[in-house]
């Protein structure tokens, strides 16, 4: 199976996406907005996250794939945080992809529909933001496979998802269309299927304790990244020289 068809079966389909990419920014507004931040406040800090974990395992970035990017919400943020890289952003919703597209026009962002073209073992660093619980379980190995088959050796993988035990993160999922149906993916599952994928997880950190209105809290955050309340939890990987 392609890896385009693969996808095509998520829960929240192509089409769905594809329906709703003029409008996602506002839906992702709407859910999200309940924390007080922006969607640009969560994507900062998860690269910024990132970029912090690639750089405890003295890494050389010079290409960056975003999995699943939409509408190229990262791709500035991704720039910034590693300046020498090229940016490759995929997405199997068009419309998405053509916004991006359109959005950031500097030679340094690539946009491909199709992982196919995309060498293997060519990519430094994946990253992916909540894209994993909208493919549905059934074909996430498949999905997971071809992904990781494009890291080099030595390179990451930064696995970015919802956190199914943070009540706040389900009721902000239950709030945005496209997250209705999705089907959540514990650590523990993220976990084994890095780790059956041939990668070493290196780290699981946990992010997003408090909403704006006790944003002074924030402070300790780092203290907290082990303990498994977060909003969203990062599984940090990488493929083995």
């Amino acid at each position: 199976m392609q890896i385009s068809e693969s996808i095509a079966t998520v829960t929240s389909s192509n089409e769905l996406f594809g329906k709703n990419a003029r409008d996602y920014h506002r839906q992702l507004v709407q859910g999200v907005g309940l924390s007080g931040e922006t969607p640009d406040y969560f994507a900062r800090s998860r690269i910024s996250a990132t970029a912090r974990l690639a750089e405890r395992w003295s890494m050389p970035i010079n290409s960056v794939l975003d999995f699943g990017c939409g509408v190229g919400t990262a791709a500035e943020f991704l720039a910034k945080d590693f300046p020498r890289a090229i940016i490759y952003g995929s997405d199997i919703a068009t419309s998405a992809l053509a916004a991006a597209q359109s959005a950031h026009t500097d030679d340094r962002f690539r946009w491909v529909e199709d992982l196919a073209g995309i060498a293997s073992k060519s990519i430094d660093l994946v990253y992916c933001n909540g894209v994993f619980h909208h493919i549905a379980p059934e074909q996430r190995t498949t999905v997971l496979a071809r992904v990781c088959d494009l890291i080099r050796p030595g390179g990451g993988f930064a696995l970015w998802e919802n956190n199914p035990w943070n009540i706040g993160t389900r009721w902000v999922m239950r709030r945005i269309p496209f997250d209705r149906d999705a089907i959540v993916l514990t650590q523990n599952e993220t976990f084994a299927r890095l780790s059956n994928a041939q990668l070493m997880v290196r780290c699981i950190e946990h992010h997003f304790f408090f909403p704006r209105f006790l944003a002074w809290l924030r402070l300790f955050e780092p203290r907290l990244r082990r303990v498994p309340l977060g909003a969203q939890y990062v599984v940090f990987a990488t493929r083995p020289n």
